[in-house]
């Protein structure tokens, strides 16, 4: 069973302690001053005492912990049962994403790479915030860049929130709402990744294999990239069933965010010829994520992923003089998108009638 114990014994095997990797969140860009204040009304006064309430003195597990325990709801509400035996924590891994080790017992640790959550978060801010387009492109790429720079410490670089956006303007309670619920999507789509595989079964016939990270080997599974789309294609579609109302459009945007960053860290890794990720390419994730939204029938619900999309391909653009190639129609991704859907056991499998372009 994953347990914390578990956790912090493959933390001393590495040498590290827990609050060497564990910036405490900063709730500074929810604080209000008196002039907004005065503006709110007595239930927005509540909503921003509660935020901030919830974020201070709050760190990257303890969040981990209570987006586990949302998740789970909202798995259930989708009828997928989520995994048992998972302990989730973050840890240095060096890609900007999450490793699934081996407990050391019957059940499986979940390590989100440090600093991840507190990236994502800032682009989150920006992107929902009230900076220009071009603002926001110029701070998406300083930050990804000094980001990539630094991945390589135990403790990688972290946007400074409060310096770097106050410069311009604070957002409003509003935005900061906006930024939560997205931040919490796409961090969703990040973890609900780790559990689909789980859940499909891809840990039943472990292929483990030792990698590196910035304090030594670390042994991981090793899945295919069928499955790795598969796992994400079963991400999404069990994030965005168990979403409603306003927070549809938030729920389809989410894999965006954490893909549009993905992206631009990769690509950074090419020009760097630093060993990239076994996960298939982000624009090939993107593609098959903007797919399973048309198989859902969500193409009304996703116009702010569209949006994150084209602004991830404009961070690409200014960032290495180009944006990404990304095909309206492939066939070779549609068939390997086919086989990840295959893959899924009955129960979980995506009934709709455009699935049949797919053999197209």
């Amino acid at each position: 069973m994953g347990t914390r114990e578990a956790y912090l014994r493959l933390l001393a095997s590495h040498d590290l302690e827990e609050k060497s990797i564990l910036p405490v969140l900063r709730p500074e860009l929810m604080q209000l001053d008196r002039d907004k204040l005065a503006r709110l009304t007595p239930r927005e006064v509540h909503q921003a005492i509660t935020l901030l309430a919830e974020a201070s003195g709050k760190n990257t597990n303890d969040v981990l912990a209570i987006l586990a325990d949302d998740l789970r709801t909202g798995f259930r509400k989708a009828g997928v049962t989520p995994p048992d035996g998972v302990y989730h924590g973050v840890f240095p891994t060096g890609l900007f994403n999450a490793r699934v080790t081996p407990d050391g017992g019957d059940g499986l640790l979940i390590l989100v790479e440090s600093g991840a959550f507190e990236l994502i978060e800032y682009v989150a801010t920006l992107v929902t915030g009230p900076w220009s387009k071009d603002e926001t492109v110029d701070r998406i790429c300083r930050a990804c860049s000094t980001y990539h720079a630094s991945v390589d410490n135990v403790s990688p670089w972290l946007p400074d929130a409060q310096r770097e956006l106050e410069m311009v303007c604070k957002p409003t309670f509003e935005q900061y709402r906006m930024a939560v619920g997205l931040t919490n999507a796409a961090e969703f789509f990040l973890l609900a990744h780790e559990w689909a595989h789980v859940i499909l079964g891809h840990m039943a016939d472990p292929a483990l294999r030792i990698v590196a990270t910035p304090t030594g080997g670390l042994e991981v599974y090793e899945r295919s990239r069928v499955q790795e789309h598969a796992a994400d294609l079963l991400a999404l579609r069990t994030i965005v069933r168990a979403a409603t109302g306003s927070a549809l459009g938030l729920a389809t945007a989410g894999a965006h965010v954490f893909l549009g960053v993905a992206l631009l860290l990769e690509t950074l890794d090419e020009q760097n010829g630093r060993v990239a990720d076994t996960h298939p390419p982000a624009s090939d994730r993107i593609y098959m994520t903007n797919y399973l939204l048309g198989l859902e029938d969500l193409e009304r619900d996703a116009d702010l992923a569209w949006k994150i999309e084209d602004l991830f391909d404009d961070c690409h653009a200014a960032a290495f003089g180009s944006r990404p190639a990304r095909p309206l129609f492939d066939r070779a991704l549609n068939r390997r998108m086919r086989k990840a859907l295959d893959s899924f056991p009955p129960e979980l499998g995506v009934d709709s009638p455009w699935t049949g372009l797919l053999d197209l």
